[in-house]
């Protein structure tokens, strides 16, 4: 279990970390999180790519899955190149972002609600509950609002990484 408690504190550091990053600068959490989906892609299909005919051989590839992979490709290397597409995968993102911040914001009240009596779990139910009520707060201005949202977002994951990242440090989580 003491390997468990290292990892849980180097998770929390690393999530305080990048907290503190999302909220000194907002507006590049988002690009950042772009680009590490276009980066995602482009090795996933890579990876698939190269290993597609020692797959078909053992039967766990056909010819979609490799035309799935070139197509990936494709569109991660437009991502990459094109500054229009960048924009508007942002643009898509935000919405995915915002929806994501509702359904943990209200997974998060839910949650505090359920700990609120725990002993251990339950020392930070209340930040819990304030945290979910700014994320679905937050997430639906932002569905409302998607360019003005987009500084948002960044400061509020900063902020909920920071929080996460002491629950983890402080061993008050299970996650």
């Amino acid at each position: 279990m003491k390997g468990n408690r290292t990892v849980q504190v180097i998770v929390g550091i690393l999530m305080v970390i990048a907290g503190f990053y999302c909220i000194a600068a907002p507006g590049s959490a988002d690009v950042v999180l772009m680009w590490i989906m276009v980066g995602a892609l482009f090795v996933s299909a890579i990876a698939n790519i190269c290993s597609w005919n020692k797959r078909r051989k053992a039967g766990e590839a056909n010819g979609w899955n490799l035309a799935g992979a070139i197509i990936s490709l494709i569109i991660a290397i437009f991502l990459i190149v094109n500054i229009g597409a960048r924009f508007l995968s942002i643009v898509i993102l935000m919405y995915i972002i915002m929806g994501w911040m509702v359904v943990m914001g209200i997974s998060r009240i839910c949650m505090a609600i359920k700990v609120r009596k725990d002993p251990i779990l339950g020392r930070n139910w209340g930040v819990m509950l304030v945290m979910g009520i700014i994320m679905v707060l937050a997430g639906l201005f932002g569905l409302a609002r998607p360019l003005g949202a987009a500084l948002a977002v960044g400061l509020i994951i900063g902020i909920d990484f920071v929080v996460c990242g002491f629950n983890f440090i402080l061993g008050t989580t299970e996650e």
